[in-house]
């Protein structure tokens, strides 16, 4: 299955977090998520992006989506899956992923200007902080908003 081009191209399926039983603490990210505070620098994935957007699924995948230049005209792609374990968000890479180590030099500055997105700061697996709420997460320093599927939260 390939990565999403925009968030409504995603089978609504994939989202949908009511498929998880209750109790399980992935159920809270499930969704779509655009970030809109904290750094551009590398995490996880590359860097020095305009926009960046994290599709979590219910089959615990994790699309990131990292948007280059002016108006986002380039897209850099990257597949991992995750968990949750011990309160950490742990990410590690999808089978037969390749690693991404290097420096992606796009053409998608001004005029078709080549600029480099970054290769990703973390090796995974990795764990990581977050806190979730209903309509916003927080992973190691940057935020993110919900896009699309609001769901219920976990039962208390």
């Amino acid at each position: 299955m390939k990565p999403a081009t925009r968030p409504t191209d995603i089978d609504p399926t994939l989202v949908d977090a009511i498929k998880l039983p209750n109790g399980d603490p992935r159920r809270e990210i499930i969704g779509i998520w655009e970030q809109v505070g904290g750094s551009n620098d590398p995490d996880f994935a590359h860097g020095d992006y305009s926009k960046s957007i994290l599709t979590f699924r219910n089959d615990g995948v994790l699309d990131v989506a990292r948007f280059y230049g002016p108006r986002g005209e380039v897209r850099v792609n990257r597949q991992l899956t995750f968990r949750i374990e011990d309160s950490k968000l742990v990410l590690a890479a999808t089978q037969g992923a390749d690693a991404i180590a290097t420096d992606l030099p796009l053409a998608a500055g001004p005029n078709g200007a080549t600029i480099v997105a970054r290769k990703p700061k973390s090796t995974v697996p990795t764990r990581l902080g977050y806190s979730a709420k209903p309509e916003s997460i927080a992973i190691e320093g940057r935020t993110y908003k919900r896009i699309q599927p609001v769901v219920p939260p976990n039962p208390k």
